[in-house]
């Protein structure tokens, strides 16, 4: 049956819908075959209602397009290291405040890895800065190498290390009143092994004596000990790519420093030790394994630490920079047939006053350096000495050992150890020439048996 009036094919419909559950909407939205007339009131609203739907879309669809044109039109921004870091402790601060810090390290990570990549790029010298760095350096060892450097010469970092320096009361150090800086190099040899004696504590003197050290020390001292060449080998990072092994192995005794290595490093620094010089530290910190590494077996041992400069042992035995007494007496009990000394306090403090007295700067109020004492040593044992890097070629770099990736120019010039002064004294003893000094870091030193001096 056709209906054409509104609300009563309405209410048919509806009525219809209710009584037989197979008459579906599309009989009600959809007019009847063969009908032509206007669509039914129910066409009409659903057309009405999917127009409005297509407008609002295409409309949304606008504005977000236009958002986002106009974003991309906007300069791109880079947030600073301040930025990144302001927006990492915001983030915790949130989840703190709201009760739900669960922002783990991964999801994290991003942020930081930003942060830390702004840190790297933010200490990154320029180009210019590198350039200046590297004709600083080479004015500087150009002034080494030919004894004309001053601590008016050294960067501004190094100046203000070596100035809190001075202040330190720590080793109770008395500085000279008269000082001999302008002598010949005869002269100076003369005096050096006039002053220089190698000793070692031996047993006979307070506290040791009262703990039985005359029955643990070594019989043979280390003054019996003599060569005729021998190679004194830095740790400087100067020492990779010297290519120096083969001849640093031909001397007939070899002194290195701590915990200096040999292995993967022979054709640059060789591979024979015969005398080693370690600090306290080696002997006492658990990472240099003292007591198991094959470091230092088989080779003579010498172990120093920084007593006061009034050489009061007892107070130094009571409370040395780093526990080497206890260590000390382990391994003379454990392995007697090995040669191991302990530097006497008073031949490391005869080194500084040694230092001192020729020059008229102060120096640092400290002990010298390792590698002084090395060099004072073999050239008290040998005939020749050949010291390696311990004045930089121009391989020199701030790299501090060339078994660590450790950089920081204070181990060439100098901040706890008066090492810039140590090297002046050494570059007036040199009797090589300077082109050697350049290309191989090689200083050639007599040993005091082969100095001539008048009695």
């Amino acid at each position: 049956m056709l209906c054409f009036h509104k609300n009563k094919c309405s209410q048919l419909n509806v009525q219809k819908l209710h009584r037989n559950p197979d008459f579906t909407l599309t009989r009600v939205l959809l007019p009847p075959q063969g009908l032509t007339s206007e669509p039914s009131y129910l066409n009409m609203t659903v057309l009405r209602t999917y127009t409005l739907a297509v407008v609002w879309l295409i409309l949304i669809l606008f504005l977000v397009n236009h958002f986002l044109d106009h974003k991309s039109t906007l300069p791109h921004h880079t947030p600073s290291a301040p930025e990144v870091r302001l927006r990492t402790k915001t983030r915790i601060l949130t989840s703190v405040v709201q009760g739900r810090n669960r922002t783990s390290p991964r999801s994290l990570r991003p942020v930081q890895v930003a942060e830390e990549k702004q840190k790297r790029n933010d200490h990154r010298p320029n180009d210019r800065s590198k350039n200046f760095s590297q004709t600083w350096s080479s004015k500087v060892l150009e002034k080494l190498w030919t004894g004309n450097l001053t601590v008016g010469m050294l960067s501004p970092h190094l100046k203000n290390i070596r100035r809190s320096y001075l202040n330190s009361t720590k080793h109770e150090v008395v500085y000279p009143v008269l000082r001999t800086v302008h002598r010949s190099k005869v002269q100076l040899y003369c005096d050096m092994k006039s002053r220089t004696k190698v000793r070692t504590v031996d047993g006979t003197e307070e506290p040791f004596s009262s703990l039985g050290w005359d029955q643990l020390v070594p019989l043979q001292t280390v003054q019996d000990l003599h060569y005729q060449k021998c190679a004194v080998v830095m740790s400087a990072g100067s020492m990779l790519r010297s290519a120096l092994g083969r001849e640093i192995d031909s001397h007939d005794a070899v002194l290195r420093f701590n915990a200096a290595p040999t292995v993967g490093f022979e054709t640059d620094v060789g591979n024979k030790t015969t005398i080693r010089i370690i600090n306290s530290q080696i002997v006492s910190k658990r990472k240099h394994q003292f007591s198991s590494s094959p470091l230092y077996e088989g080779v003579t041992l010498l172990v120093w630490d920084p007593a006061s400069y009034s050489l009061n042992l007892t107070k130094w035995f009571q409370k040395p920079d780093f526990n080497l007494f206890s260590a000390y007496e382990r391994r003379r009990i454990q392995r007697p047939e090995q040669p191991f000394y302990v530097l006497h306090p008073q031949f490391i403090w005869t080194l500084w006053d040694l230092i001192q007295n020729n020059t008229e700067d102060q120096i640092q109020p400290n002990p010298p350096s390792s590698g002084f004492m090395g060099i004072l040593l073999m050239m008290s044992l040998c005939r020749d000495v050949s010291v390696y890097e311990f004045l930089p070629s121009t391989r020199h770099t701030s790299r501090c050992h060339y078994y660590e990736r450790n950089f920081d120019s204070a181990c060439t010039f100098g901040a706890y150890h008066p090492l810039l002064y140590e090297k002046l004294l050494v570059q007036r003893l040199n009797e090589g020439n300077v082109d050697e000094l350049r290309t191989k870091g090689k200083v050639r030193l007599r040993g005091f048996s082969a100095v001539q001096c008048e009695t």
